[in-house]
């Protein structure tokens, strides 16, 4: 069972740097679209999609990536209960929280796709 668990993290792992791979380009085309943006506002014909697509690259980049940060304890943490915890309850909540994390991160994310 414990080969199992170690196969889907890897797997899970796997797809988090992928994640990450997609996120960094995406980040570099939405700087790239915004330079666009403010230089074609001074010519007589300004490009309008750029702004649209910037909102929906920016729902992109914040779940997904959001998953990876949590997946490496990057993000922001509030543990005043957690200092009080066993170490062994530390683990079981860390571990729950971060499930629920990346299933709150994808449900928005395909939410925010299928809106836009």
């Amino acid at each position: 069972m414990r080969k199992f668990f170690q196969g889907v993290a890897r797997v899970y792992d796997f797809v988090l740097n992928g994640i990450a791979v997609i996120i960094s380009a995406v980040i570099i085309l939405a700087l790239g679209l915004a330079c666009i943006q403010v230089v074609s506002r001074y010519t007589p014909s300004p490009i309008l999609w750029t702004n649209d697509l910037l909102k929906m690259l920016m729902i992109v980049m914040g779940f997904p990536g959001a998953a990876w940060l949590l997946r490496h304890n990057k993000h922001v943490e509030i543990d005043i209960v957690a200092t009080h915890m066993s170490p062994r309850a530390r683990t079981v909540c860390h571990l729950v929280m971060s499930f629920v994390g990346v299933a709150t991160c994808a449900i928005v994310t395909v939410i925010g796709i299928w809106v836009t």
